[in-house]
């Protein structure tokens, strides 16, 4: 999270299979490369998200 680069980080990663999956347990923006691209996510506590 841009808000919060030192742990610990406020979410959860889950891998299954190929996907990624984040559970985010704080509100801020999740900054992520995928595909050699960095994206971004305003996100929320409770937000589930695919990364």
């Amino acid at each position: 999270m841009a808000e919060k680069v030192l742990p610990p980080y406020p979410l959860n990663l889950i891998k299954i299979n190929d996907r990624i999956i984040a559970r985010v347990r704080d509100e801020g923006t999740l900054l992520y490369v995928k595909d050699n691209t960095l994206n971004k996510a305003n996100v929320k506590a409770g937000d589930i998200i695919e990364v």
